[in-house]
Parts: structure tokens; C-alpha cells; sequence
């Protein structure tokens, strides 16, 4: 998913919103990932859902800083 996702985000190279919405959605996507595969394992907590949203939201904050100087 990742991968499929920065590749995408290479596509769009010359277009910062295109790959700002294209980061939004890859974010989204991998928390709703780790909640799933936890739930499939069973060991699905808050402290998890935490640890992926805050993961989530720092790329979120580095690539806008890197996109949008």
C-alpha cells in the first residue's frame, strides 16, 4: 500500500496539492490498515490506535512543511 502510494505521490511530482491529497489519503489508509490487522489479531487497543494516528499525523506534518515552505 505504501509503496503503491509513493508512487503515486512520484506521479504527481510537479503538483504540490495533487500530492498534499495523495499524503491525506495514504494517511488515512494506514491507520484504517492497523486497525484492521489488530482487530484480525485481536490485540487491537487504544494505545495502538494511538501510536498509528500519531505516526499518521507527523508525515502529515513533514510533508506539508516540505511541500508548502
Amino acid at each position: 500500500m505504501l509503496t503503491v502510494g509513493f508512487g503515486v505521490f512520484r506521479l504527481y511530482a510537479s503538483y504540490p496539492n495533487y500530492q498534499w491529497t495523495i499524503t491525506i489519503i495514504i494517511a488515512v489508509l494506514y491507520v484504517v490498515w492497523g486497525a484492521l490487522h489488530h482487530a484480525r489479531e485481536g490485540d487491537l487497543h487504544v494505545k495502538i490506535m494511538i501510536e498509528y494516528t500519531l505516526i499518521a499525523f507527523i508525515v502529515l506534518l513533514i510533508v506539508r512543511g516540505a511541500l508548502f515552505r
